[in-house]
């Protein structure tokens, strides 16, 4: 009756076909004996009309031959509704309306037997839990959403029958030691992951769709899963015996052990966790790898390289040399010998620079002294070395310059320490003793205090211009100058002198007529 029909008095039985309409006033109906028989609930009839429904629920008095609930078919789709007991527990289910049938109220256990007839059983927002005394018989429907299934220390294969809106793509999952029992919940997503950019694998060469597996309490060594999947889901143009898993957990990409199995199928081997997978074909990545004269990298070029792969790389210098220093992407490495890039995705660039295991100071001295060693002096890198100044007699050092600067305070020798870099070294000699040079122009001497024929260096000496006869002092030029008489000159080099006497106009004009 599509208008459905409408109780007064209570009513007990062991089968309500809800063909199609409402029953009215449902809490009158006690469903089941408490006993051996079944209690069964048949939703839905004919593909021509729309499924019948309780208003509110029936009344549950169900044995030992548990529930039943037969979603059979009808014109639309079903969603779960009244016909569930509030404890959220069901025997037996059985898919059968090619509309599919949608999980409502919240989670929904299955103690018996899940049969997936034909249609989609869509959990929405909750999850179907298959109890560990239950199973699933998959003869043409499967679930859209979440299934969770019971995982036994005894059992090792299950099937997680499961696909999106559009098709099946079943998980199968394989268990090695089981230490201790718990639950798995499987589902799929269509469309792609929204991280999938970060995975290191083809952004154009991918599966659009992917898998997530959430464990609680089941403790064990190794699992490989297979994901099924269809081919309309694949990108154009993807080569299949290509396609890698990639697992996201915590935000973070790892790499998975995988091999294809088919077309439409690839295996994920050896995991130790569950969490969300993608597939796609690995992307291809280059290393640009050169180093400096001197030594050798290998392999050197541009290598291509899998993501997810790792690759080494070693370093040779030449005889006589060394690493000197290691760039990564530019940036400064601290490696001697080797560096290996781990699960790589990205393009890099690595270059090793060589440097010789010996350093060289160039040491040269001016006239009149010597520095000892002389020469090219060729030392290991990070030694220590001195040079020492001598003078010849009568000279001493003057200056020294390293690497072009004056330093001071280094009159008798210099010590190089921790040598890194190639140096040069030059030492400038100067005389102990000065002599003073005179000239005399016009009439007249010049005394000297003290007289002598040198002057150590620093010595102050007095001149003193003594004009002739009819003669006066005029001026001092050269090394000197000005007109004090005496003057006091301080030897700090060779002095050349000139005193110049005028004749005295005085004199001239007292003794002219003589």
């Amino acid at each position: 009756n599509s208008d459905g029909i409408s109780l007064n008095s209570p009513v007990i039985t062991n089968r309500v076909n809800l063909f199609q309409g409402s029953v009215i006033n449902s809490n009158q109906i006690t469903l089941g004996n408490n006993g051996t028989t079944a209690a069964m609930i048949q939703i839905g009839y004919s593909a021509l009309t729309n499924p019948g429904s309780f208003d509110v629920g029936p009344n549950f008095s169900v044995g030992s031959g548990g529930l039943s609930i037969l979603y059979a078919s009808a014109l639309s789709g079903t969603t779960i509704g009244k016909e569930i007991p509030g404890t959220r527990i069901v025997d037996t289910i059985t898919i059968a309306n090619a509309n599919g049938v949608s999980l409502h109220g919240g989670n929904l256990t299955l103690n018996r037997k899940l049969v997936l007839a034909n249609g989609k059983f869509s959990t929405v927002t909750d999850t179907l839990e298959i109890a560990s005394t239950g199973q699933v018989v998959d003869t043409g429907g499967y679930v859209v959403g979440n299934l969770r299934k019971s995982i036994s220390v005894s059992d090792s294969l299950y099937k997680f029958e499961i696909g999106d809106m559009s098709c099946r793509t079943p998980v199968y999952l394989t268990f090695r030691n089981v230490i201790s029992s718990g639950k798995i919940n499987v589902s799929t997503t269509a469309g792609v992951h929204p991280n999938f950019s970060g995975s290191g694998l083809n952004t154009t060469k991918k599966l659009n769709q992917y898998y997530s597996i959430s464990n609680n309490g089941v403790v064990f060594d190794l699992s490989d899963a297979i994901f099924n999947f269809a081919a309309t889901d694949l990108d154009a143009g993807v080569d299949t015996s290509k396609l890698a898993v990639k697992k996201f957990g915590d935000g973070i990409w790892s790499k998975v052990q995988s091999d294809s199995q088919r077309s439409t199928s690839i295996r994920a081997r050896e995991l130790t966790s569950f969490s969300e997978f993608v597939v796609g074909e690995k992307a291809l990545f280059t290393i640009t790898a050169n180093a400096t004269e001197n030594g050798s990298i290998n392999p050197s070029g541009v290598i291509s390289v899998e993501s997810g792969e790792d690759e080494r790389f070693t370093f040779s210098p030449n005889s006589g040399y060394h690493v000197d220093s290691l760039f990564v992407d530019g940036s400064y490495v601290d490696s001697g010998i080797g560096y290996t890039f781990y699960n790589i995705s990205m393009n890099h660039t690595i270059l090793v620079k060589f440097d010789s295991d010996f350093r060289t100071i160039s040491s040269t001295a001016g006239m009149n002294g010597i520095i000892n060693p002389s020469g090219e002096i060729i030392l290991s890198k990070g030694a220590d070395q001195q040079f020492t100044f001598t003078g010849n007699s009568g000279y001493r050092v003057d200056s020294v310059f390293v690497d072009g600067l004056l330093v001071n305070d280094s009159l008798s020798s210099y010590t190089f320490y921790n040598v890194q870099l190639n140096h040069s070294i030059y030492v400038k000699f100067v005389a102990t003793k000065f002599p003073v040079s005179m000239t005399i122009i016009g009439g007249g001497i010049v005394i000297k205090t003290p007289d002598q024929d040198q002057y150590d260096n620093g010595t102050m000496v007095s001149l003193n211009a003594m004009p002739s006869r009819g003669w006066i002092f005029s001026a001092w030029s050269g090394d000197a100058t000005g007109s004090v008489n005496p003057l006091d000159v301080t030897m700090d080099g060779i002095k050349n002198i000139t005193a110049t006497f005028i004749l005295d106009p005085v004199y001239q004009a007292q003794y002219r007529s003589f």
